[in-house]
């Protein structure tokens, strides 16, 4: 590359940091006008004025630029070169909350293919472009609730950074972007303290003296106080958040990155509702439709509306209820490229709804509510928000309650579980678990309350309905669960029909006691195929608790004390195990030919593989985070 040009470049760089935008571009359309600049040349003039342009707030021009280079260089069959222009697109079409788009995907799976033929290229030549674009992928797959893929992303990336010692002004400049992302990612999770330890590694990877990092700064600001939010910290949310605001201010961007300033404004004011600081809320809630008027854009209507929505909620009046009724409807209806402002409305008329069940105690309100809790996870399917389809599943199991449905209640809590922790959100999976051992706790209490056809405040207050609500809106603190090594009584297999094959006892009353062995296996046998048929995934027997899985020919069941989440996950290893070692497949299905019962002490083994897994705090790993 010619040296004087690339000086150029720089300098129009160190303007644009410095917050001279105006001749940052002068410089850079002088530069432009030179008909002997190679292609490479070309591109990074094109990059700097694509940033800009974004730094002026003329988000038309960033797109416009992005797609003209996007065409240009594609022509140029330069996949080196190219690779650089798809990244430039993706990047606009990420914010322009285009992630889930077609566009976006098909980029996604081009950027691929290009990484794979530009492989022969020496490793500091491709290693910060395929670092960005992973990084943008990550961004993606983060838009689309595949969390646990983007963290793979974000993982290659720093291990290519690291790896190959990459330049280091560009290297830690992506680094810090990754490990950004990754706090963000990690919240998403609801792991809230390796989110905020990410957020904190970001900030301490920021490079002085440029104007870029001031908005890096303000990025990790505002997801701090997000999870500060979530934690129930207000105080320390609303000081993050007004950091990441001032930021903004500051850099006189208030109005021009007017997508960011109402993000922002949407978590300051949310956490003002959840103080009731009526005072501050009209202040902010002013400056929110000071940058509509000025910049509008639909996501920033769409935020003021929602807002507004939810003080008129807050009234005594009916009338304003109503109109908040109205206006949530209305949200739902037109604004569905903004799936977290849609899922709020939703949930937030199901709130309205519920506090009309409570005043009225009519139980056809339950008939109205339905149909937008059916909307809330459809949408939360379409656009992969686990976590609020695994919260949805919890209240209908609470409606479920409220109705005296007990088997429904008790299906909903196992599908809320298994959707949680199937997606990785293993804290909120817990939490579900712990719900569900109450539940089987309190089924003489609910018993007694049918039988004296209880009134329905005394039940939705048992069911803790309005903690469900609040748990969607995300107004209470996220308390992570502690969980608790059950006490392991009982393992058994069993054959078709019921006939036991091998039994182990960990408990010292139950070794001593072959009449209350005798009559569990009775009793077990008489209930199993009511509740484990029924998409239930434990029951109780007096004092314990029981699983039952279902492998092949054979029945296995696990009695136990305490919580179940740990029980589950020892149950599902030793399966997954047992299936893995042929040995003791084959030792089982010699004695199910025979119809024998397998005594441990001819199988030192057995014994040994069962208490490794059963009497271990945590076999095999198991993700309770």
């Amino acid at each position: 590359m010619n040296d004087p040009v690339l000086k150029e470049i720089e300098q129009g760089w160190k303007l644009l940091n410095e917050g001279k935008e105006e001749e940052a571009l002068r410089l850079a359309t002088e530069i432009g006008k030179n008909e002997e600049l190679s292609p490479e040349e070309k591109l990074k003039i094109q990059i700097l004025r694509e940033r800009i342009y974004f730094s002026l707030g003329n988000v038309e021009k960033v797109y416009e630029i992005a797609e003209e280079t996007y065409r240009e260089y594609e022509k140029r069959g330069n996949d080196f070169l190219f690779m650089d222009a798809l990244n430039m697109k993706l990047w606009t079409l990420i914010f322009q909350g285009k992630t889930l788009s077609k566009v976006a995907l098909s980029l996604i799976e081009r950027g691929e293919s290009i990484v794979k033929s530009i492989s022969n290229r020496s490793r500091n030549e491709i290693g910060n472009k395929e670092v960005y674009f992973l990084y943008l992928k990550g961004i993606i797959l983060f838009n689309q609730g595949k969390f646990d893929f983007a963290l793979e992303c974000c993982k290659k990336s720093l291990e290519l950074i690291e790896q190959f010692n990459l330049d280091r002004q560009e290297g830690q400049k992506n680094k810090r972007l990754v490990v950004s992302i990754m706090g963000h990612l990690y919240t998403s999770k609801g792991d809230l303290n390796l989110a905020l330890e990410y957020h904190k590694k970001s900030l301490a990877l920021k490079i002085r003296d440029s104007r870029w990092e001031l908005f890096n700064d303000m990025n990790d600001y505002f997801g701090m106080g997000n999870l500060f939010y979530l934690k129930g910290d207000l105080d320390k949310s609303l000081r993050l958040l007004k950091q990441s605001l001032a930021i903004l201010e500051e850099s006189n961007m208030l109005v021009n990155l007017a997508y960011s300033s109402g993000t922002l404004l949407l978590g300051i004011i949310r956490a003002l509702i959840a103080k009731s600081d009526l005072k501050s809320i009209q202040h902010y809630f002013h400056l929110l439709k000071q940058i509509n008027d000025e910049n509008p854009i639909a996501q920033n209507l769409a935020i003021y509306n929602l807002l507004r929505a939810r003080l008129l909620k807050s009234s005594t009046r009916s009338r304003d209820r109503t109109e908040a009724e109205n206006i949530f409807k209305e949200i739902i209806a037109k604004d569905k490229q903004f799936s977290y402002l849609v899922n709020t409305a939703l949930i937030e008329i199901c709130d309205l709804y519920f506090k009309e069940l409570k005043l009225t105690n009519d139980l056809t309100i339950i008939d109205e509510i339905n149909p937008f809790i059916s909307q809330l996870i459809e949408y939360a399917e379409k656009n992969n928000t686990y976590p609020i389809i695994a919260r949805t599943k919890l209240l209908q199991a609470r409606i479920a309650l409220i109705q005296m449905n007990m088997g429904d209640a008790r299906r909903f809590l196992t599908q809320a579980q298994e959707i949680a922790d199937k997606n990785g959100y293993h804290h909120l999976a817990q939490t579900i678990s712990i719900e569900h051992d109450n539940l089987l706790g309190q089924l003489g209490v609910w018993e007694n309350l049918k039988k004296a056809n209880a009134p329905l405040s005394e039940r939705m207050n048992l069911a803790s309905l309005s903690g469900s609500v609040e748990a969607l809106l995300e107004t209470q603190g996220k308390m992570i669960p502690e969980v608790v090594k059950e006490q392991p009584v009982l393992l058994l297999i069993l054959m078709e029909g019921g006939v036991l094959l091998l039994s182990y006892q960990f408990a010292d009353e139950w070794k001593s006691n072959d009449e209350l062995f005798g009559s569990f296996l009775t009793a077990f046998m008489s209930f199993s195929n009511e509740f484990f048929t029924e998409g239930l995934d434990r029951a109780i027997f007096g004092q314990y608790t029981v699983l039952m899985k279902t492998i092949s020919k054979y029945s296995i069941c696990y009695l136990y004390k305490g919580q179940t989440y740990l029980a589950q996950k020892k149950l599902g290893y030793f399966i997954e195990r047992l299936q893995n070692v042929p040995s003791i497949m084959q030792t089982l299905d010699k004695f199910y030919e025979t119809s024998q019962v397998i005594e441990l002490k001819d199988f030192p083994f057995l014994e040994g593989f069962i208490t490794e897994i059963f009497t271990s705090k945590n076999p095999g790993n198991i993700n309770t985070n």
